[in-house]
């Protein structure tokens, strides 16, 4: 890390980084759980802004493996519509819904089916280029 103990804390890109540090947004009485704290990567890849990932993991529900590998570019889509209804909406951007969605589709092949157990072996250009190779756009699935 660049904090010069090489931990790794101030890069999200490590493994565990998510496991050591405040989630900002998280209420002060609420403890994450390991694999919610894994899932945070997730957002993170997807290019969520922080302030997202607590509502997304204790008012959206998208708090475990098989939840996320269940999601599909509508239902991704439309939970900016749901979200409006929490004390902290989130607005997702068609970029990072077809991150997201791309994410989904890994995670039930690589995890669900696999034998990943989180997307620590993912990095963002890695997302990238599995939106570019494996999602169609909304545009172009919508017609």
């Amino acid at each position: 890390g660049g904090d010069g103990d090489g931990d790794g804390d101030d890069n999200p890109e490590p493994e565990g980084f998510f496991m050591r540090r405040a989630i900002p947004g998280l209420p002060p009485n609420i403890q994450l759980t390991q694999v919610e704290r894994e899932i945070c990567r997730v957002f993170y890849l997807a290019r969520i802004q922080e302030r997202y990932f607590a509502p997304l993991i204790l008012l959206g529900g998208y708090d475990n493996w098989k939840e996320l590998s269940r999601q599909s570019q509508t239902s991704w889509l439309a939970l900016n519509a749901r979200s409006c209804r929490w004390n902290t909406p989130v607005s997702l951007p068609i970029p990072a819904t077809n991150r997201l969605t791309a994410l989904s589709l890994w995670i039930h092949c690589r995890v669900i089916l696999g034998n990943e157990t989180n997307v620590d072996s993912l990095s963002r250009d890695e997302v990238d280029n599995l939106v570019e190779s494996e999602v169609c756009s909304y545009e172009s699935s919508a017609t």
